[in-house]
């Protein structure tokens, strides 16, 4: 909703006579809940001149309201009764003498947009079941094969065979690709010990001496 300016007349509220912005619908001031006097931003000189015009005018106006008021009492004075205390009104500002400019149409409000769908909690992960540390183990993961045999400290310790999942060098310059199998003895999860049997996925046999 667009805003328009207004100055603050109320001498208790420490932004009296400032020039601020406030809703048509709420038209008062944002500090001390007063109404606000309304003025026109378009008169000539721009910037703050209309400010200073309106509040220029406002304290002549409220200047001729006390020497009038003392005039008053100063004729009055005569006057056997006690004379009667005059409430004082604040003018309002004197509207500027230059024409006021059309009123601009304020733009249509957009529809509000429809709220976002709450975000999807992410399920959560299940828990791997802790890795056996030493004993004989089944399709036990490596990372690049499947162990079955002996384990000690995580690593192949023992006899066992290794399939292949990932290409992986045996030992040496022999490498298996995934779907090899190698069967033979282990120590801390290298090939070690006798002779050990390399199988390619293809079906030939490799005998392998550490």
């Amino acid at each position: 909703m667009a805003k328009i300016k207004g100055i603050c007349r109320n001498e208790e509220c420490d932004h009296c006579d400032e020039i601020m912005e406030a809703e048509k619908s709420n038209f008062v001031c944002e500090h001390c809940g007063k109404p606000l006097f309304p003025i026109n931003n378009q008169t000539g000189g721009g910037g703050d001149g209309g400010g200073m015009n309106v509040k220029l005018i406002a304290i002549i106006a409220a200047a001729v309201v006390v020497l009038g008021a003392g005039a008053f009492f100063l004729f009055s004075g005569s006057d056997d009764s006690e004379p009667q205390p005059q409430e004082v009104v604040a003018p309002e500002p004197a509207a500027p003498d230059t024409v006021a400019a059309e009123p601009v149409a304020e733009p249509a409000a957009e529809p509000a947009a429809e709220p976002a769908a709450p975000a999807k909690p992410a399920e959560p992960k299940a828990k791997e079941p802790a890795k056996p540390q030493n004993g004989y183990v089944s399709n036990y993961n490596l990372g690049y094969g499947k162990y079955t045999g002996d384990l000690k400290n995580g690593k192949p310790h023992g006899h066992g065979t290794i399939v292949y999942t990932a290409q992986h060098t045996i030992t040496g310059s022999y490498v298996a690709s995934p779907g090899d199998k190698y069967e033979g003895d282990f120590r801390d999860g290298r090939v070690s010990g006798g002779l050990g049997y390399w199988t390619t996925k293809d079906g030939n046999m490799k005998t392998i001496n550490p």
